[in-house]
C-alpha cells in the first residue's frame, strides 16, 4: 500500500478528503439528513458540477468500497489511483474555494480601451488587427461607454455615413456608446469577489429571457462609478468552469 510523505496511504487520504468534502457540502448548503449523498445532490442541483458526474459517481463507488470492506492488518485492501485522488482534490477545491469573478475576468491591463478624447480610427485598426470586438470607453478609469461592432453599425446607419473620418473622436459618436438603451444587448457590473457562479446565473437568466448579456464589467464592489478592473464574457465563465 503506497504511503504519502506524511505516512498516510492514498486510501486513507481519499476517505478523509471525501468525508471532509461531504461535511462541507452539508454545512454550506444546509442539507438535512435526508440527503444521504451530498456529492450526488451537488451534481443534480448545480450545473457547474454536472460535467463531473461520471467522476463523482466513481469517487462515491470507491469511497463505499473502502468504507465497507474489511481491513487487513488495519490497512485498506484496495487503493484509489493517484489520478482519482487528484480528481477528488480538484472537485474538493472547487467546492471549498469556488472561483470568484476576478479569477475569470480579463484584466484591464490586457484590454484595449479608450477615452472620449481619443480618435476612433486607430481603435478600429487595433480591433481589426487583434481581433477585438469591443473597446470600453473610460474616464479616469470609470466606464462611461462601450464601442463595439454594433456601435459602429448604428452610427453609420443613423448618420447615413459611409465611413469614419480620420478626425472623428469618440466624443463625436457618444450617442452610440451609451451602455443603456441598446437594442441587441445589455451590460452589467459585478464586484471582484462575487462568486463566479452568480454571474453565470445572470448569463443563463438573460438567455432564458431572450436577451443578450453582452458583458459584465468588474469593479471593486460592483459599483459602476468605481474604476474598471476587468471584463467578463460568457466565454470566460464557461472556460473557467
Amino acid at each position: 500500500m503506497a504511503e504519502k510523505g506524511n505516512g498516510q496511504s492514498r486510501a486513507e487520504e481519499f476517505v478523509q478528503l471525501f468525508t471532509s468534502l461531504e461535511r462541507a457540502i452539508r454545512a454550506d448548503y444546509n442539507l438535512n439528513d435526508g440527503i444521504t449523498t451530498p456529492l450526488r445532490w451537488l451534481v443534480r442541483n448545480h450545473d457547474e458540477f454536472a460535467k463531473y458526474k461520471r467522476d463523482i459517481n466513481q469517487i462515491i463507488d470507491i469511497r463505499n468500497m473502502l468504507q465497507h470492506s474489511p481491513k487487513y492488518d488495519d490497512e485498506y485492501v484496495v487503493e484509489p489511483s493517484e489520478e482519482m485522488l487528484d480528481t477528488l482534490k480538484k472537485i474538493s477545491d472547487k467546492v471549498l474555494h469556488p472561483p470568484r469573478v476576478i479569477d475569470a475576468a480579463t484584466p484591464i491591463s490586457r484590454l484595449c480601451w479608450r477615452s472620449m478624447d481619443d480618435l476612433v480610427r486607430p481603435a478600429l485598426i487595433e480591433m481589426r488587427d487583434r481581433g477585438y470586438t469591443f473597446v470600453p470607453i473610460l474616464d479616469n478609469g470609470v466606464v462611461v461607454g462601450l464601442f463595439s461592432e454594433n456601435s459602429l453599425l448604428s452610427y453609420l446607419i443613423d448618420e447615413e455615413a459611409v465611413g469614419i473620418e480620420a478626425s472623428t473622436r469618440f466624443s463625436d459618436i457618444s450617442q452610440v456608446l451609451a451602455l443603456e438603451g441598446r437594442v441587441c444587448e445589455f451590460f452589467a457590473f459585478a464586484g471582484r469577489n462575487m462568486l463566479l457562479i452568480d454571474v453565470d446565473n445572470r448569463f443563463e437568466k438573460a438567455r432564458a429571457s431572450g436577451r443578450c448579456l453582452g458583458m459584465v464589467f468588474v469593479t471593486q464592489s460592483g459599483n459602476p462609478k468605481e474604476p474598471l478592473l476587468g471584463v467578463l464574457t460568457e466565454w470566460d465563465v464557461d472556460r473557467t468552469f
